[in-house]
């Protein structure tokens, strides 16, 4: 991450072709030797290819903003909806924000199991993403159980 003139060191990613065209990431190191004077003679590089280390970074990022079981985005990427408030604000444009409960998901859960429960989530969750728009946001960010008081 860039250079370090107390060990004439040089570090940081760069993109490289593979033979078969394909763009990756490699890690790069360069290092100058240095003779016993402390004249630099020449440089060394070491390259590591870090495509395995970007993807599983980018699998941790996507799950920590998408719900497992549905694969929409969860509470965290849904918290942008300020973001968005904002947004429709200054460009003088309408937000909708739908909430849709399931009535009597639990019971569903209960007596028919998580399993046809989860197939229900994963059904209504497809439904929703093939009716809006690709801008739009469908998110889950549910399994919150509220009680409200009797009288």
């Amino acid at each position: 991450m860039g250079c370090d003139s107390r060990y004439r060191k040089w570090q940081g990613e760069i993109w490289h072709r593979r033979k078969n065209g394909e763009i990756y990431p490699k890690w790069l190191t360069i290092s100058a030797v240095v003779d016993e004077t402390g004249k630099i003679t020449h440089y060394a590089a070491t390259f590591t290819d870090v495509t395995d280390r970007k993807r599983y970074e980018e699998r941790i990022v996507y799950q920590a903003h998408h719900d497992a079981l549905t694969g929409l985005p969860n509470r965290a990427l849904f918290q942008n909806l300020s973001f968005q408030l904002d947004n429709a604000k200054e460009r003088k444009q309408m937000l909708v924000v739908l909430l849709v409960d399931l009535d009597r998901f639990m019971s569903i859960n209960e007596s028919l199991g998580h399993s046809v429960g989860d197939q229900l989530l994963q059904g209504v969750a497809e439904r929703l993403k093939s009716r809006v728009n690709k801008e739009d946001i469908v998110a889950r960010v549910g399994g919150v159980v509220t009680s409200l008081p009797c009288f």
